[in-house]
């Protein structure tokens, strides 16, 4: 499947709202892979990614 856009919520950022991050498609030897960074983490972050149907 192909990722539409992958997003990360903390209370400890900005209330908990979502933040959209930038993403790459990078070669894995089991096919495709994606890379993304997490611009802060203190006690907890989550993420999630929202997939073309």
């Amino acid at each position: 499947e192909n990722v539409k856009g992958i997003y990360l919520a903390s209370p400890d950022i900005d209330s908990g709202k979502p933040k959209k991050l930038d993403y790459e498609y990078v070669p894995h030897e089991h096919g495709k892979a994606i890379r993304f960074v997490i611009p802060q983490l203190r006690v907890w972050d989550m993420v999630y990614i929202v997939c073309e149907s």
